[in-house]
């Protein structure tokens, strides 16, 4: 009784704490003495409490991690890079997105327009893929026409968007195919794996060299059968 006594006084001191912090809107202090009070008795009331506790901190960090990220956008926006601007925003986990959801839409059409036009100078300055760097940056060019497209709700801007995102996942392919085949004859097989890989991302693209690339990957096949289980 002596011990069940102590623990129960513990219980109610590290209860009425915890509730004490709610009201002050202490929450990561009250989520810490309610975790107390539940190692020395779990009860649903501890439990609820600690739960409430816990969605509330949540809810509180989420509108400033939002703040934070809509003061960075409005940022980027009087610096004219409405890409950033967009991104800062749509990269945020969801329940934090949502607070944002408003600026997000009111800032998509102007991220249209600029993710258009960047995948344009990027297509313009690299016509054909000479390095890792060309292809990063055609890649990047493919991703801004792609979300672009999705953005957009005129069917007439999705085709010429589905026009220019085939152009360059054409260019795409005819890159990867070309490090498939030099990966692919190094001694030894060295280069199975690596030149699988650009396979599968040439294939991705389903680009005007499809066949060509599927044709590569049935007689790489039986090398990378071998390989891929080593």
């Amino acid at each position: 009784p002596r011990v069940a006594h102590v623990l129960d006084s513990a219980y109610a001191a590290y209860l009425q704490q915890g509730q004490q912090l709610e009201d002050a809107k202490d929450w990561q202090n009250a989520i810490a003495s309610l975790e107390n009070a539940l190692k020395v008795k779990d009860t649903s009331e501890a439990q609820e409490a600690l739960k409430t506790a816990r969605r509330e901190l949540n809810d509180l960090q989420d509108h400033a991690a939002a703040n934070t990220a809509l003061e960075k956008s409005k940022m980027y926006e009087l610096q004219h890079d409405l890409i950033l601007a967009y991104e800062v925003l749509t990269g945020l986990p969801d329940g934090q997105r949502l607070i944002v959801k408003d600026e997000i839409a009111r800032l998509a059409p102007d991220y249209i327009t600029a993710a258009s036009q960047r995948a344009k100078d990027i297509a313009g300055a690299y016509p054909t893929i000479q390095g890792i760097g060309d292809e990063r940056a055609v890649e990047s060019a493919y991703a801004y026409l792609q979300r672009a497209s999705d953005l957009s709700e005129d069917q007439t801007v999705k085709e010429d968007f589905q026009l220019r995102i085939q152009n360059l996942g054409d260019e795409l392919g005819v890159w990867f195919l070309d490090r498939a085949k030099h990966s692919l004859q190094k001694p030894l097989g060295s280069g199975t794996e690596l030149g699988w890989a650009y396979l599968k991302e040439a294939e991705s693209y389903k680009s005007a060299n499809l066949e060509a690339v599927r044709d590569q990957m049935k007689i790489a096949d039986p090398a990378h059968g071998m390989h891929s289980r080593l």
